[in-house]
């Protein structure tokens, strides 16, 4: 019973990693979408929430796709995708507010 309930940090540590970047990604799409979508005629509030329901599906299936493979160049492309798409995002947004 005790080898049941013990946890370790190789079963923790997929979890952490894939929750982590699918977080990551899915705040770097709705981070680029919106300010693509506000240049593109669409209100804020609008693209906005268009994005979050967009994303949220997403983050789910990058999160077990993530999880089911567990391999450590997955992890590193979806990081790598996530910070581009911040960064590409953050830009944008300085463009607009410029």
């Amino acid at each position: 019973m005790k080898q049941v309930l013990q946890l370790s940090k190789q079963s923790i540590l997929p979890v952490v990693i894939a929750i982590c970047g699918s977080y990551a990604l899915a705040w770097g799409i709705v981070c680029l979408g919106i300010p693509l979508a506000v240049m593109l005629g669409l209100g804020f509030h609008d693209a906005e929430a268009a994005m979050n329901m967009l994303v949220f599906p997403l983050c789910l299936i990058v999160f077990l796709w993530a999880f089911a493979q567990q391999s450590k160049k997955l992890w590193a492309g979806v990081y790598s995708i996530a910070f581009v798409f911040i960064l590409i995002g953050w830009s944008l947004q300085q463009i607009l507010l410029g």
